[in-house]
């Protein structure tokens, strides 16, 4: 391994090591590589994102952390999310594809990390563990409202890019995220990163329960709208519960 291969595996090792710090007795500090398919039923190109815990090995790849400990070492649903340990604003900068400028953003990060160029993800560390995901998603919610956050991006257990992921995504130059700042002394509960960044926690949009027995319209056949957006590289995570998060 080269120089700059070490430093960069020790740079993302510092990373996930401050991330996965103090993950409660019994849970799992996850990670997921986006895994490319074609639907068999829709001939579709599609991404799936399988989870695995992170074992300290140096990874290469589009590669994600989740900010949700899980019970289960494979799976991020809902029901196995069970921690959460920080907050992240995705797509801050001074970009044209930015949605968040940095100026409106009054909390000092823990961490930012360029996804692409021009682009950012700022990350806010909690003090330790929070079991309250309720008031993590209400949070997110806030700062949807306050043009703080990428509308697409609604609850607090997300995936976000680690240092050195591969972001290829169509239509654009392949770019490994890069770690611009990182200080694992600044930390926050959600009290203090709430009032810090000067937002007000606002109450769950709730959406329509989805019956799982239900066949959608025209199912099986080729989505010509949906189809549409994956080619802008506008469908951002496979489905959960029937929902698929489109930017």
């Amino acid at each position: 391994m080269s120089n700059q291969s070490d430093a960069n595996a020790s740079t993302q090792q510092s990373f996930l090591a401050m991330l996965a710090r103090g993950c409660p007795e019994g849970l799992h500090f996850i990670v997921a590589k986006r895994h490319d398919y074609t639907d068999k039923v829709t001939g579709q190109p599609k991404s799936g994102f399988p989870v695995e815990p992170w074992r300290e090995q140096f990874l290469t790849g589009p590669w994600y952390f989740s900010t949700g400990a899980t019970d289960s070492p494979k799976s991020r649903r809902k029901e196995n999310l069970k921690a959460f340990n920080a907050i992240v604003l995705d797509d801050v900068g001074d970009s044209l594809s930015s949605k968040v400028d940095p100026a409106n953003i009054h909390a000092a990060p823990t961490w930012i990390i360029e996804t692409s160029p021009g682009n950012f993800q700022y990350g806010f560390l909690l003090k330790e563990w929070s079991d309250d995901i309720h008031a993590g998603d209400e949070l997110f919610a806030g700062l949807i409202a306050a043009g703080l956050q990428d509308k697409g991006v609604r609850n607090c257990c997300r995936l976000w890019r680690i240092p050195g992921s591969l972001n290829d995504k169509p239509g654009r130059e392949p770019f490994e995220a890069v770690l611009t700042h990182c200080d694992e002394n600044i930390v926050y509960t959600l009290r203090s990163l709430t009032k810090a960044l000067k937002v007000k926690p606002t109450s769950i949009e709730k959406r329509e329960a989805i019956d799982p027995d239900e066949v959608p319209p025209q199912a099986g056949k080729p989505d010509p709208v949906f189809k549409w957006l994956i080619d802008r590289g506008m469908v951002l995570n496979e489905a959960t519960g029937g929902w698929w998060d489109i930017r």
